[in-house]
């Protein structure tokens, strides 16, 4: 599979799974959504916040035959083993829905990150995989390299960030038109463990 560069932190493959997995993997999420939170800067504790008002799920690691896809084919991507990937959630934006500029990793000088650094160290990388194409709007805006990725049924986005560099500001942009659909999975340092 041979990848799009971006920059030397993102790179996109096409194709990564087929309308196929997508459309099964969004129907097995649907039951489970419900609104997305974001981690506490001061408790670590889980919250809704305005930042993000997309819905979710996410699947037991090795759940299924797609997940197990997913985790295994993006370990073999980034050269990570598949211990070191947290859940995959599912992600559901509806029109107007976003996720606001953001960091996938945790900022180690928020008291509320130090719980999640537990279990398997920082995060180091994200997978994206859009399941679906979006009627209009919903980009992956990433921020400081004025990129936007949009939507396409089955494309993996990958980005990489070892040492919590900036330059992997991102956002969800809005949707504006239908829905969007998301599979992720974060990379850590070493095994993860749930710690919450």
């Amino acid at each position: 599979m041979t990848p799009i560069l971006i920059s030397p932190r993102f790179q996109i493959y096409d194709d990564f799974l087929t309308d196929e997995e997508c459309a099964d993997l969004r129907a097995a999420s649907e039951p489970g959504l419900q609104p997305d939170s974001v981690v506490d800067r001061l408790t670590g504790a889980s919250r809704t916040m305005r930042a993000r008002t997309s819905w979710g799920t996410s699947f037991a690691k090795r759940a299924n035959g797609i997940i197990q896809r997913i985790e295994d084919q993006v370990a073999e991507i980034t050269n990570t083993h598949v211990r070191q990937g947290e859940c995959v959630q599912i992600l559901k934006y509806l029109p107007g829905q976003e996720y606001q500029p953001h960091y996938d990793w945790f900022d180690e000088r928020d008291p509320g990150s130090a719980k999640h650094l537990e279990g398997g160290g920082q995060r180091i990388i994200t997978a994206l995989v859009y399941l679906n194409d979006c009627e209009r709007g919903g980009a992956t805006e990433l921020t400081a390299i004025q990129t936007k990725i949009y939507p396409r049924t089955g494309r993996l986005l990958i980005f990489r960030y070892p040492r919590c560099e900036t330059d992997t500001l991102h956002a969800g942009l809005p949707v504006e038109l239908g829905e969007k659909w998301v599979a992720t999975l974060w990379i850590r340092e070493r095994t993860w463990t749930s710690v919450l």
